[in-house]
């Protein structure tokens, strides 16, 4: 008991005379000189002490013998050699679900070679490539391509830029407008395909896949002469043999080509202006459960086309301001359900307002905006139009 009473006499004489400014670099002698002293002590059996007096005014000081853990000692190394293709030739390769974890990718100076990516990823660079087919699955942010020539992309994205590229096929789901730079003779055709795991790759990597807009390119190097991109509503000339290959490479993968399966809308001319021949489908969102099912049924119907869907939120006040009809009220009234985003459909066709009718009494879809019911059709879906791209990313 008279042990604590005497300690602060005692320190002057088994510590050495330190200057103040020297005490951190003698710190753990200090404390090593004092757990010396009072390891015989009954009451000493932690391995952490508490020092009074001045000279100890840091507190509590942690046994040096322990060593010290850091959060960053606890992340996982990852193999860097597992997120790129490099320096391939002639061959097939491909990653599957969960094998990159929403990580970035790399493909650089691959010749003639089928690569595929079954996964969600960041970003992907594509560097450097000749006589190349790709697929890379949905893309959380951008797809930059770099230097490459004579490939085949199917890709879906955020964003998807080119830069000093020559003779690319593309086949896109794209929520931005495709960026080619510095590029020439390239194509462009609407996204294709479809697999297991792809519908809840989509909504993790935060695309709308009614929003695509593969068509509407901007160019940022225009060419006086010939245009530098074609825009191509036929199925890609490459693609059956693209997906024979990657089920050849991944026999666990099933992709389906059929377009009455398709996750992606398959839409011919993606920001085209309405016309009195479009019929107009805006479905609100206590349906939004039978979109899928509307879009294939319209597939099915060979006599009709779908020009170009869209997806947003509206608010009351701005479906009241665009939508004309007698059950306005109601529709304005559904925009505040389930978190308020209406899905549209543009179609062309002879049979394009029979099939809908029938489409929407088969499923018992009743909250929808039809332009049949409308006294000006074409200016609702211009309106329509003009609300979507307002809130549009660049």
């Amino acid at each position: 008991p008279i042990l604590p009473i005497l300690l602060p006499f005692l320190l002057p004489i088994l510590l050495p005379s330190t200057k103040r400014k020297e005490e951190p670099a003698n710190r753990k002698k200090s404390s090593e000189t004092i757990k010396f002293f009072l390891h015989d002590h009954p009451n000493f059996t932690s391995s952490k002490f508490f020092i009074m007096g001045c000279l100890f005014s840091h507190g509590e000081v942690e046994d040096d013998t322990v060593p010290k853990e850091y959060s960053w000692d606890k992340r996982e190394t990852k193999d860097p050699s597992n997120f790129r293709f490099k320096n391939l030739k002639k061959e097939n390769r491909a990653k599957l679900a969960d094998n990159i974890g929403n990580e970035q990718f790399n493909i650089d100076n691959c010749e003639e070679c089928n690569l595929y990516i079954f996964d969600q990823i960041s970003t992907i660079f594509i560097d450097d490539c000749k006589n190349c087919n790709i697929f890379v699955g949905p893309v959380q942010t951008s797809i930059f391509i770099r230097n490459c020539r004579d490939c085949n992309i199917l890709a879906i994205c955020q964003q998807f830029r080119t830069r000093d590229c020559e003779r690319i096929s593309s086949a896109l789901c794209c929520q931005t407008l495709p960026i080619i730079e510095s590029s020439s003779e390239m194509a462009f055709h609407c996204y294709r395909g479809n697999y297991f795991a792809l519908a809840n790759q989509i909504k993790n990597a935060n695309i709308v896949e009614y929003n695509n807009n593969w068509s509407r390119i901007h160019d940022f190097t225009p060419s006086k002469e010939t245009p530098n991109f074609s825009i191509h509503t036929n199925e890609p000339q490459w693609l059956p043999d693209f997906f024979r290959v990657a089920m050849e490479t991944a026999p666990s993968i099933a992709i389906d080509s059929d377009p009455e399966t398709a996750t992606v809308p398959l839409t011919e001319s993606p920001g085209a202006r309405p016309t009195d021949n479009s019929f107009f489908l805006v479905v609100f969102p206590t349906h939004q459960k039978h979109l899928r099912k509307i879009l294939r049924e319209i597939n099915k119907d060979k006599s009709i086309s779908l020009v170009q869907t869209r997806q947003a939120v509206m608010t009351s006040a701005k479906c009241e301001s665009i939508f004309h009809c007698d059950d306005l009220p109601e529709l304005a009234d559904a925009c505040t359900q389930n978190g308020g985003s209406v899905t549209s459909f543009e179609i062309v066709g002879e049979t394009a307002s029979s099939t809908v009718d029938h489409l929407c009494s088969s499923l018992n879809i009743s909250t929808v905006y039809k332009s049949s019911q409308s006294p000006s059709p074409v200016e609702d879906m211009k309106a329509f139009y003009r609300h979507t791209e307002s809130i549009r990313d660049i």
